[in-house]
């Protein structure tokens, strides 16, 4: 999903250069992902597309602002994609990685955001 003008993808599945350049999407400022699974996140390295200059090898504008929920991210890292590649992206410049949990509030595109599951919580027996 994007969401224009924004220019926010929300996940970004391995085919997600194809859906970029037929949708005509240039400018990507934020990749929200949901949940680590390989169909929601294969697509990591279109963040190299979007803003590395290979010639320089630095990045073409600001970093990308990447936002992934803490237990997810732990996930992907056991699972799937070592944690690293973001620690790397970020010492290239590239994005800013920001750990979200279930009921934080942070802003974003001037307005107040809160993740949440979709998923039941656990409920407390004490």
């Amino acid at each position: 999903m994007f969401i224009d003008p924004a220019g926010v993808l929300i996940d970004i599945p391995e085919e997600i250069r194809t859906q970029l350049i037929n949708n005509n999407i240039k400018r990507v400022g934020a990749i929200f992902y949901t949940h680590w699974h390989p169909d929601h996140t294969l697509g990591l390295r279109i963040i190299e597309q979007i803003n590395l200059d290979c010639g320089t090898g630095r990045p073409r504008g600001r970093p990308i602002d990447v936002y992934f929920p803490e237990q997810e991210l732990d996930l992907l890292d056991r699972f799937l994609i070592r944690r690293s590649v973001f620690d790397f992206y970020q010492r290239l410049g590239l994005i800013r990685l920001h750990t979200i949990n279930h009921g934080d509030r942070f802003e974003f595109v001037g307005s107040e955001s809160k993740p949440f599951s979709f998923l039941p919580r656990p409920r407390s027996t004490t």
